[in-house]
C-alpha cells in the first residue's frame, strides 16, 4: 500500500487504527530505515535510527519555536 497517497493519513488518529496497523505491518516487512510523508495536516516521520529521529525532532521543534 502506498500511504503517501492518503494526504489525511496520520498515525495518531485512533479512528484510522486499521490503516495504521497496515502501515506498521508494511514497515516491518519492508524494513526501511526511515519513512517521511508530508500530509494534509502534519508531517509524519518514522525512523529505526533513534539518533536520526532525535535530531529531526529537535530541528523541527526549534523551527517551530524559532
Amino acid at each position: 500500500m502506498v500511504f503517501v497517497n492518503y494526504p489525511a493519513f496520520v498515525l495518531h488518529d485512533l479512528s484510522e487504527k486499521t490503516l495504521a496497523n497496515l502501515f506498521w505491518k508494511q514497515l516491518e516487512w519492508v524494513e526501511p530505515e526511515s519513512y517521511v510523508a508530508d500530509g494534509r495536516d502534519c508531517l509524519t516521520f518514522v525512523s529505526r535510527n533513534a539518533a536520526l529521529f532525535e535530531t529531526v525532532h529537535q530541528r523541527l521543534a526549534a523551527a517551530i519555536v524559532g
